[in-house]
């Protein structure tokens, strides 16, 4: 069949108007008309370490594209052709598609840290993708940021944190390279002893009380310290018990500890023993050990050193010296003295003859003899009363709530309670009665003011809060929390 010519435009209209709209689908996106594009925030910031500074650019969208269709690639100081197919931060370029809003980079342009006080120009561009798999460079934009001349200094707490860290990945860490083990799984978990705060055991399957990690360290060694790298699902409080070669723990654990914040890093010192494996074990579940089971990624362990102030080496050194002292030098005098020796030199002699016989007396027998008898053993028995005293602390303290109020809708409760002497935490509870049969939350702060969240408070009519210091034997006397409308 023939086609007449105006059917013949009419035809070739539809074929153009079809390559057009197939054009469109395969690049699947839209150009907006405005043409704004521009960085809308450039900050900086110091790494975890505090060692240098890192530099974050924000940025809209090129000619915002909706949905997104193009790549951007970052430079510092120039751009470079050659980097293209890199995406920022090195991501996979295939990865970077539509991948705007912001980007961080780390090092300049030769690979090396950003140093306090220099100056460096950033530029993003942005790049469509060819049907070829190439890329056309569409456009630029740059900006200049100048960074401070110093680095800011760690803070006590963050200087601590550090050290720990440093602790963990050092030589001195004498689970390293050693056999670690979890509660939730047979096997070994090497990532809990290798070295690296990066990778841990995984979550547990348990989710609850009596979960545990540990360390064999193959052998018997004298140990005063451990360092635990945790997870943000770590346990609220913990126990740490210890083994010899025969892996039997003991009832009493030799020390307890807390756990809080994101990702924490908590030191444990205990009184030296000896012991081969370690065994760090949740008495309290966090909220997010409970939701997701408890993870550590580090256990490290520190050789300790018993001294003559520990009890177990103070009462042998008492035993087998004092009372030596006193049975060899007291009786020989007595026994190998003549009777009249002993009638010269008493008292009852010296009152008794004539003050001639005194001064004709021998002097020397009664200043040689008696004062160092007396001398030697009176004083032995001071020097074994002072050491059990060094051992001794004094517990700590209760607390008293002064102040606990929320609002009947609200998911958080205001607190205050009194300081006590020597405390570092606190442990807070909360309950619908007064003799917390149930208890609803369970958190431990270091601020005596504090506001304690949870959505299980909501809507409740009556509840009670009690505040103790960790360490502490006693709780507060339980306050009625103040309900507001």
């Amino acid at each position: 069949m023939k086609l007449s010519k105006t059917m013949k435009k009419f035809m070739a209209v539809v074929c153009t108007f079809a390559l057009v709209v197939s054009s469109l689908a395969v690049n699947n996106f839209v150009k907006a008309d405005d043409g704004s594009w521009a960085f809308t925030s450039t900050s900086y910031q110091t790494n975890a370490e505090k060692t240098q500074y890192n530099i974050t650019v924000n940025y809209s969208a090129y000619q915002g594209a909706e949905p997104d269709g193009y790549y951007y690639s970052i430079y510092v100081d120039e751009e470079a052709d050659g980097n293209i197919g890199i995406a920022s931060n090195g991501w996979d370029w295939g990865k970077a598609q539509g991948r705007h809003g912001f980007d961080t980079v780390y090092k300049t342009k030769e690979g090396e840290a950003f140093k306090p006080g220099e100056t460096h120009k950033i530029i993003v561009v942005a790049y469509e993708k060819n049907e070829d798999e190439s890329f056309t460079r569409l456009d630029s934009i740059e900006t200049e940021i100048t960074l401070p001349a110093e680095l800011p200094t760690l803070s006590q707490e963050e200087q601590e944190k550090k050290e720990m860290e440093d602790a963990c990945v050092s030589d001195a860490n004498l689970a390293k390279g050693t056999t670690g083990f979890v509660s939730w799984n047979e096997d070994p978990a090497p990532a809990l002893v290798d070295g690296n705060l990066g990778s841990g055991t995984g979550n547990s399957s348990v989710k609850g009380e009596n979960d545990f990690v540990g360390v064999n360290l193959g052998e018997v060694k004298t140990i005063g310290s451990i360092i635990t790298k945790f997870e943000s699902a770590c346990p609220a409080e913990f126990v740490v018990y210890v083994a010899g070669a025969d892996g039997v723990y003991g009832d009493t654990p030799v020390a307890t500890n807390i756990a809080t914040g994101a990702n924490p890093i908590v030191k444990t010192t205990f009184a030296a023993v000896e012991a081969q494996y370690v065994k760090v074990v949740q008495t309290v579940p966090s909220e997010l050990s409970t939701m997701y089971g408890m993870n550590a990624f580090e256990l490290a362990v520190f050789a300790g050193e018993k001294t003559p102030e520990n009890p177990e080496t103070t009462p042998a050194e008492v035993e087998t010296t004092t009372p030596a002292e006193v049975e060899t030098t007291t009786p020989a005098e007595v026994e190998t003295t003549t009777p009249a020796e002993v009638e010269t030199t008493t008292l009852a002699e010296v009152e008794t003859t004539t003050p001639a016989e005194v001064e004709t007396t021998t002097p020397a027998e009664v200043d040689t003899t008696t004062p160092a008898v007396v001398e030697t053993t009176t004083e032995a028995p001071k020097t074994t009363t002072a050491a059990p005293k060094v051992t001794t602390k004094k517990a700590l303290g209760k607390t008293t709530v002064k102040s606990a109020s929320k609002k009947k809708a609200a998911t958080k409760v205001k607190l205050t309670f009194k300081k006590v002497k020597g405390a570092k935490k606190y442990q807070v509870q909360i309950s619908k009665t007064k003799k917390f049969k149930k208890v609803l939350v369970k958190k431990t702060v270091r601020k005596v003011s504090v506001t304690i969240k949870s959505k299980k408070i909501k809507n409740q009519k009556k509840l009670y809060v009690r505040i103790r210091a960790v360490g502490a034997k006693k709780w507060s006397k339980a306050k009625k929390i103040k309900i507001k409308k």
